[in-house]
């Protein structure tokens, strides 16, 4: 493994200004912080990727997907202006369920203003 990371996810989000990028680390905490990692490769560890993208102040979910990272902060860096944003988690046996719960915050902490397709929203927050 390339290298040791000492927290559980990183939040990146949008700042108040164009392009920037608000980075936060964490780790999980209550019933999350003692669930199991799962398998590991000699690349790293494995992780779950949630991104959004925003274009001309609307939000659209852009994928989910998992991923092995040695440094999940260098992932992050390189979405730097790219106005992706989201949260990149270690994969545990606990943090499906984590995933699930964020999803459900955003979704309650946002407001729908207008329904573009499936998955293209105007939104706005509350």
């Amino acid at each position: 493994m390339l290298s040791t990371v000492d927290y559980d996810g990183i939040f990146f989000l949008p700042g108040d200004k164009t392009d920037e990028m608000v980075i936060s680390k964490f780790d999980f905490t209550e019933d999350m912080a003692n669930g199991r990692y799962e398998d590991k490769t000699e690349l790293g560890e494995i992780y779950h990727v949630l991104l959004f993208q925003e274009k001309d102040g609307e939000i659209k979910f852009d994928e989910t997907f998992e991923a092995i990272f040695g440094d999940p902060a260098s992932y992050v860096d390189h979405l730097l202006g790219s106005g992706v944003y989201g949260c990149v988690v270690k994969k545990t046996n606990k943090s499906g369920k984590w995933l699930q719960d964020y999803l459900k915050t955003i979704k309650e902490d946002v407001i729908l203003e207008e329904v573009v397709d499936a998955f293209f929203v105007k939104t706005y927050r509350k």
